[in-house]
């Protein structure tokens, strides 16, 4: 992977890294679930702990503080052979004094060269192996005319065939690609320079320069690789080494004369085919002398991923390779253990994504920004550059639930094979032909939507003091604000409150089946009355239901406070038994103008409309589809009136999983949309997820900041308004975007 598309996709400039816990290899749903319930109840751990708190965080009992002093531990269940193994897997090399310094340890315990002064000159007489194969399938290493083949910073053919040849030339190279044609884009390193170790006090002959592939390949294997980087041929020639083959040995000898092996950036896909598939044998030799201590690995980018337990996390490298060359199989050379490396990290892009999938795989996810690292120093991890562990509760404090998204992760992967790779796509959702009245917002009307309110409003043929609002307020009902008057939410003016909607659940029974309000929602749950009174709606025409307040038993209502609160099932039937309540509200229902579904908790929201009252729900969907009615949602409204609930994050799995039966599907008013409210485009914590979950479900979801809106039924289909926005990665697949390399990750994961 280049850091030079990192930076241009997700503007990297912050310094930061983020580490997950290993979690079990799943079997099924309960395991990934209550190990994913652990790894978010751990969380993450914040920059200015002590060195103590940081080994709390990840998990370093078996390792005692004789063995391993460094400010950031990382436990990375490093096996007995790997006791002796140097290891350092970085997002870029070592800019930082922090990292020049941990690099020069790992050196100081390398066997000594024996013609080497030790004391004058400590990296005199060292050899590096820099090994180039990530950077082959670029453009810029082959193409003279191309912007950076010359640049003195980067790579190119000619460094490497003058170090230690190729078996084709560059000219082999334009023909099987019709003239470079969808190579990868940027450039590698010149790791021998400033941007690596140059400058730091190795000999001017320290250096040579490897690509694996090119002093082993044959032309016919060289070609059918380029022709499947560039034209989607797939090999009609078997992509291995021979035993037999000179460059076995060749390379040997120069491995065996090196005390540093470099792995350059690029394409990890490719150095994994190299090392794995294409020529094991030297990778074993690798392997073995790092495990022995005599040889340091340094991975840089794509060569700090492969240098780990798994390289599956990244959406630069065709499928095609993924598929074709590796077989699916992005497992690494695990030189630090189950420690996996995501470089390159900037504004949680890789947040959802990566904890999901450290869960499911049991490897542990290093999230590092440019100029940090992984190292492992003779059974010792931990990371080093200029790092800081983030906030301890990240994914809580972002909205989300770990344990929520790993079932939607689940279903979403469940037996989806991508059988296409994105190649056309609309940068904006269609939402198909969507045609009742909908708006859908974050937290309610503002002065754009308000006049899509209004627009919508006025295809009914009634006047504004004539209409007729149900304000629907079950997703309320489960949040602190609604029932503990301590709550600052409580008194909101604007804040739905068990007072203000007269609710017939006792406040006692609600203290006592939660002790005290503990697991009720966190955040307000505002009504919109004053706006509509603003825009001109009677008052007495406003109402407010609640159909399990209403409806349920008082055994139905503390079944589901102590669910809440004590996470204990149900012992009684969950469904509504009072049907001539149910019949009354839907009463209501069938005449209401004006649909309003109030922001809380999504999934007892959809538990009380499909699953407790599902007759309740059947009577929204009818009366909005028909034309007569305009639904107004908000928050976790907007959401189930969605395609999918997939996106909504913020609530615990208990509901889903006891009363819902992980069900994920909305009411579908908005056509093959769904949506994610509050969408933060400065942390783009669900940029990855949301595009992902857009294909595999093959729905449109659509990221909307507060203020924003999405609007259906004003004209033809639906359409954004505000500063609504899709997902940055839902648009088409491009250069070095491949959504469906992280497809496939992902589906070998949840399989």
């Amino acid at each position: 992977m280049s850091e030079h598309e990192a930076e241009e996709l997700l503007g990297l400039s912050e310094k930061r890294v983020m580490s997950r816990m290993p979690g079990a290899k799943v079997a099924g749903v309960a395991a990934m679930v209550m190990s994913l319930a652990a790894c978010a109840a751990i969380g993450f751990t914040s920059g200015q702990q002590s060195a103590g708190a940081g080994k709390a965080f990840l998990g370093l009992s078996s390792v005692s503080s004789a063995s391993c002093v460094t400010p950031e531990p990382v436990d990375c269940t490093l096996p007995e052979e790997a006791k002796k193994s140097l290891v350092f897997i970085s997002s870029t090399a070592l800019e930082t004094p922090e990292a020049l310094k941990t690099w020069k340890t790992l050196v100081g315990k390398l066997p000594k060269p024996t013609d080497r002064a030790l004391d004058a000159q400590p990296l005199a007489g060292l050899k590096v192996l820099l090994l180039e194969d990530a950077g082959i399938l670029k453009a810029d290493f082959w193409d003279k005319a191309s912007e950076n083949h010359n640049n003195p910073r980067a790579m190119n053919y000619e460094k490497v065939k003058s170090s230690s040849g190729l078996n084709f030339a560059p000219s082999d190279v334009e023909a099987w690609t019709d003239g470079f044609q969808h190579l990868d884009g940027s450039f590698s390193y010149d790791n021998s320079g400033a941007d690596g170790l140059g400058g730091i006090g190795l000999d001017d002959g320290a250096f040579t320069k490897v690509s694996i592939f090119g002093l082993c390949a044959s032309k016919e294997q060289a070609k059918a690789l380029f022709e499947l980087q560039s034209k989607k041929i797939h090999p009609q020639v078997v992509m291995k080494v021979k035993d037999t083959n000179p460059c076995i040995k060749k390379f040997e000898k120069i491995l065996y004369g090196s005390s540093i092996i470099f792995a350059n950036g690029g394409n990890p896909d490719m150095l994994g085919f190299v090392l794995k598939k294409f020529a094991p044998q030297l990778a074993e030799l690798i392997q073995k002398r790092v495990q022995e201590g005599t040889l340091l690995y340094m991975g840089r980018s794509a060569g700090g991923m492969v240098g780990g337990s798994d390289f599956a996390l990244t959406y630069e490298p065709s499928p095609v390779l993924t598929t074709t060359l590796l077989g699916k199989d992005t497992t690494g050379l695990a030189l630090a253990g189950k420690c996996a490396l995501r470089p390159h990290i900037k504004n949680h892009l890789w947040d959802i994504p990566s904890k999901v999938y450290s869960t499911a795989t049991g490897e542990k996810v290093i999230l590092a920004a440019n100029g940090e690292g992984l190292f492992c120093d003779q059974g010792c991890c931990g990371m080093t550059g200029k790092t800081e562990l983030t906030d301890a509760n990240a994914v809580q404090n972002a909205g989300m639930s770990a344990t929520r998204l790993a079932k939607a992760y689940r279903q979403a992967y469940r037996s989806y094979e991508p059988d296409r790779f994105f190649d056309e796509q609309p940068e904006a959702p269609t939402c198909g032909s969507a045609s009742a009245k909908v708006l859908l917002t974050s937290s309610g009307l503002q002065d754009a939507s308000k006049e899509q309110f209004l627009s919508l409003v006025a295809r009914l043929p009634l006047d504004l003091q004539s209409l007729k609002v149900v304000s629907l307020d079950d997703a309320a009902f489960l949040s602190e604000g609604f029932w503990d008057a301590a709550n600052r939410d409580f008194a909101a003016p604007d804040q739905l409150n068990y007072l203000k909607v007269q609710s017939s659940t006792e406040l006692g029974m609600v203290q006592e089946a939660t002790q005290g309000f503990k697991g009720l929602r966190a955040g307000r749950a505002p009504a919109v009355d004053d706006t509509f009174l603003e825009l001109g709606i009677l008052p007495s025409s406003i109402s407010h239901l609640g159909a399990f307040d209403q409806c349920a038993s008082d055994e139905q209502k503390s079944a589901l406070f102590t669910l809440q609160s004590q996470h204990r099932a149900p012992e009684v039937p969950m469904t509504a038994e009072d049907t001539s309540c149910v019949e009354e509200l839907v009463s209501k229902i069938q005449e209401a103008d004006v649909l309003v579904m109030s922001e809380g908790n999504v999934d007892f929201l959809a538990y009380v409309y499909k699953k407790f009252a599902p007759k309740l729900g059947q009577a929204i969907v009818d009366r909005v589809n028909s034309g007569e009615a305009v639904f107004l949602g908000l928050g976790a409204g907007s959401v189930l009136a969605g395609k999918s609930t997939a996106a909504a994050g913020q609530t615990g799995s208990q509901i889903l999983t006891q009363l819902l039966k992980d069900d994920l599907s909305g009411f579908g008013l908005a056509g093959n949309c769904a949506v994610r409210p509050h969408w933060d485009s400065d942390a783009q914590w669900w940029d990855t997820t949301s595009a992902l979950f857009e294909d595999a479900f093959r729905i449109d979801f659509v990221g909307l900041p507060d203020g924003s809106a999405l609007i259906c039924g004003s004209g033809s289909g639906c359409k954004l308004s505000g500063d609504a926005a899709v997902a940055k990665l839902s648009g088409a697949d491009h250069g070095g975007l491949h959504r469906g390399r992280v497809h496939l990750a992902m589906d070998e994961a949840f399989d």
